[in-house]
């Protein structure tokens, strides 16, 4: 596998394994468990490489399918994007032992899904090398994190999750009216 390949794995892995754990693992949270910490720790592993690769300051890109710009998505990685990829799979890594030596994950059937979800849109945002695509994987992490702010249930988490959605729509709203003006 070409090096340059390995860019796009943090945005499609957490993609894939929350699929698998929505479809295939629904209501079997010790799979969803063990499959959460195994991707997390891939995920590790794959930022750390990615990390070490730009130490020379090299600047890689990435364009899916090959299709160049403004046509295609362009992933660009460079120190400081591997370094946030590098210091958000640590992060994930505690809040996925957390939430399983907590208990937190049981008090619903998607936790470790829309975690992954979150995660796929972080990374993304990391990555883009665009203001458009920027917009796209900052409304995938709001959708998750909104499914996550309910994820326990009762009338107060879905009060707030309500007023989170309302005022994420408010922002997304004055984000894609900017970057029209922009574009």
């Amino acid at each position: 596998m070409n090096p340059n390949h390995w860019i796009i794995m943090p945005v499609v892995m957490p993609a894939i394994m929350a699929a698998i754990m929505a479809m295939a693992m629904r209501h079997d949270v010790v799979l969803q468990r063990v499959f959460s910490l195994a991707g997390t720790a891939a995920l590790i592993a794959i930022s750390t490489g990615l990390f070490i690769s730009t130490l020379d300051g090299t600047v890689q890109t990435y364009q899916l399918g090959d299709w160049v710009p403004p046509f295609g998505i362009v992933l660009v990685l460079d120190r400081l994007s591997a370094m946030m990829l590098l210091l958000t799979s640590l992060l994930a890594a505690g809040v996925v032992l957390y939430v399983t030596g907590s208990g937190w994950d049981t008090r619903g059937w998607q936790f470790h899904a829309l975690f992954a979800f979150q995660m796929m849109g972080v990374n993304g945002a990391f990555l883009t090398g665009d203001a458009f695509n920027l917009f796209v994987f900052f409304e995938i992490l709001l959708i998750a994190s909104s499914g996550l702010m309910i994820h326990a249930g009762g009338g107060m988490r879905l009060r707030a999750g309500l007023q989170y959605v309302v005022m994420n729509l408010a922002g997304s709203t004055l984000f894609l009216f900017a970057m029209g003006t922009l574009y």
